[in-house]
């Protein structure tokens, strides 16, 4: 068997089999969808399951070895279809005969993965038991039925016509926090200690166009009620400035570096909570004692963002990044006379360098972390990023942000004019 190592930082595969060693690991495992598609075996030719778990699948990744149909290795450049929509926690289904053809498209199943941790059970009963209460059709959970206002509380969200898609980021949501052991039922908080009430918190993201490109819904917790001293101790998280993403997409540019983003699913949750912290489960997902301790950190805590980035600083020191002075939010690493940096907003985190050494580092953190890789930079807080590798500039726009404001004001039919004076005069008759 040939280890295919580096399979984390390609972007994409062609017309593939994989041929998975000693059946990962030996873990348990869950089939994937239309599995005729995926050839497995170990190393005696014995065809096995393969894990569609995110986590699972990933200790496996290094044992991996890519071939087309002649039964010729894939080199690096070879690649074609996204490795992180083949893994992921949700399974796709794949189209062979799309494969054939080499085209990317894969179709969605019905309904989420079927869970395998009596927490993430008791999830999936319950996610079953709403889409029945609310009379959701399976057909409707990939389904955007318009682009509406994101709502701001439960009873919003599944008033609206996206309720499906609501629903079903509520459930993605409460079954990643289930895996990573974030929290545990008691019966009620110590004597003095009160449990915190806790929100949802919606939103739509958008792609780079400004078309929708998935619902995200986030269990918060009301930190602003938290007591200094006894709920958390200290707070402060650096973020990246941005002189620095300037300076950084500056170098790229003129040194042609390659510019890849990553993101981070549940970035909170990787971190051990520093205090004992009680709260109140969500608003439609209450399936056992209606109070729980966190083990882990959760959005909306004080002192989220600090854990969340000490996690962070000792993962990238370990591999050998070295954090900016001038800026902690920034981490550089010199290799070989090679430059490679990362800079980090919260868990948005944009990787810079040569190809090689930008995909060890992103396969380094998918080990420890679950990552979901975007490949080259597009959007990054806000800021669309336009790049002519040619001319050796990078440009950064914000269209989508001037067109969400307009919307939201009324605006987006409006003309445009010379001057600013004119459009106060022409927008406010009679001033």
């Amino acid at each position: 068997m040939v280890f295919f190592e580096h399979i984390l930082g390609h972007p994409t595969l062609r017309q593939f089999g994989l041929i998975a060693g000693q059946s990962i690991l030996g873990l348990p495992m869950d089939p994937i969808p239309d599995v005729g598609l995926v050839e497995a075996g170990d190393l005696d030719g014995e065809v096995v399951e393969v894990d569609s778990s995110y986590d699972q699948l990933l200790m496996g990744l290094s044992m991996l070895t890519l071939k087309d149909a002649d039964d010729e290795e894939l080199s690096p450049g070879d690649t074609e279809l996204s490795v992180f929509d083949m893994i992921s926690s949700t399974p796709y289904t794949y189209n062979h005969e799309l494969l054939k053809t080499k085209r990317s498209r894969l179709e969605k199943p019905a309904e989420p993965s079927i869970p395998t941790t009596t927490l993430e059970q008791s999830y999936w009963d319950h996610f079953l038991r709403l889409k029945t209460e609310y009379r959701i059709k399976d057909d409707e959970l990939y389904e955007i039925a318009s682009e509406q206002k994101d709502p701001t509380t439960w009873r919003q969200a599944m008033s609206s016509p996206n309720r499906a898609n609501w629903l079903k980021a509520c459930f993605t949501e409460m079954t990643n926090i289930a895996k990573m052991g974030t929290f545990i039922f008691v019966s009620s908080p110590p004597p003095g200690r009160k449990a915190l009430p806790s929100k949802w918190v919606f939103k739509t993201k958008k792609r780079p166009d400004g078309s929708i490109d998935k619902f995200k819904a986030r269990w918060v917790v009301r930190g602003d009620l938290q007591k200094k001293g006894v709920d958390y101790k200290e707070t402060y998280a650096p973020v990246a400035s941005l002189v620095s993403l300037w300076i950084l997409l500056a170098i790229a540019a003129a040194e042609d570096l390659e510019l890849d983003q990553i993101d981070f699913v549940g970035a909170f949750l990787n971190g051990d909570v520093d205090a004992d912290v009680y709260l109140h489960q969500p608003e439609g997902f209450k399936i056992s004692a209606d109070i729980c301790r966190l083990i882990k950190s959760l959005y909306g805590l004080c002192q989220a963002a600090r854990i969340w980035y000490l996690v962070v600083h000792s993962v990238l020191s370990e591999v050998g990044f070295e954090r900016v002075d001038a800026d902690p939010g920034c981490w550089v690493r010199w290799k070989n006379d090679e430059f490679e940096f990362v800079l980090a907003h919260v868990d948005d985190f944009l990787i810079g360098g040569r190809r090689d050494s930008v995909n060890k580092t992103k396969r380094l953190l998918s080990l420890r972390f679950k990552i979901s890789d975007m490949g080259a930079a597009r959007l990054f807080i806000g800021m669309s990023i336009e790049r002519d590798r040619e001319g050796r500039t990078i440009k950064l726009t914000q269209k989508h942000y001037i067109r969400d404001i307009l919307t939201q004001y009324d605006l987006q039919d409006a003309n445009p004019v010379s001057k600013p004076d004119r459009a106060w005069r022409f927008g406010h008759k009679g001033n």
